[in-house]
């Protein structure tokens, strides 16, 4: 038996690093777009997104929708280049 089984509430540590690694994710993809790191986590935590119902990029993290949001910011970047 892993030291994971023995553990109780394991898995939601698991889940909180799986959370903090999808954060982190979205949030250095969004600073190289911005290459501010105090804009980037205002918007990750503030700034409602039209595109996805209005809701927040941390709230979309939450929800599991990870992909969807590394698209949406990786779009961006094409506009900023093109």
């Amino acid at each position: 038996m892993g030291l994971d089984a023995e553990i109780p509430g394991t898995d939601v540590f698991g889940n909180v690093q799986k959370y903090l690694r999808e954060a982190i994710r979205i949030i250095r993809v969004a600073t190289d777009i911005s290459e501010d790191v105090g804009s980037t986590l205002f918007w990750y935590r503030n700034e409602p997104l039209p595109t996805f119902d209005y809701k927040t990029a941390e709230q979309l993290v939450s929800e599991g929708r990870v992909e969807d949001l590394l698209r949406y910011v990786v779009s961006l970047m094409a506009g900023a280049d093109g």
